[in-house]
């Protein structure tokens, strides 16, 4: 990733892709096709977004970042900001944290067992240390 100008992810399907999350954690503007999660993962200041199949838009968004060195740094910028507040492991880790303790609960009360420690699991003592 830190040798990449742009990341490009010209893609008929995809979920939410890591490689972008990746690109994004380096500060690496993306071109990824209208798919998937990728919509959601993305915006205008991070990245271009071209529909799927379209190999004229897809050349459009390359040759765009590819002569202008600064929309590709302020891109990478708002890539890297963007990826802070919505994918790093201190925003992730505690919404699966809290997923995994709704799940597990089941209403049996796992946030009073975590509390008088008669409950050792994993997430519980992980969930412990982030906080």
């Amino acid at each position: 990733m830190n040798s990449l100008d742009v990341f490009v992810l010209p893609s008929l399907a995809e979920g939410t892709p890591n490689s972008i999350v990746e690109a994004m954690a380096h500060g690496v503007p993306v071109i990824a096709s209208e798919v998937g999660g990728i919509p959601d993962m993305l915006d205008a200041h991070s990245g271009i977004i071209v529909p799927p199949g379209d190999t004229t838009a897809l050349a459009d968004a390359m040759l765009m970042l590819a002569r202008d060195p600064q929309l590709r740094v302020d891109m990478g910028i708002a890539a890297r900001e963007r990826y802070q507040k919505f994918f790093a492991p201190n925003v992730v880790m505690p919404l699966m944290l809290k997923t995994y303790e709704s799940v597990a609960a089941n209403g049996n009360g796992l946030k009073e067992k975590i509390a008088d420690n008669s409950h050792h699991h994993p997430w519980a003592l992980a969930r412990a240390e982030i906080a």
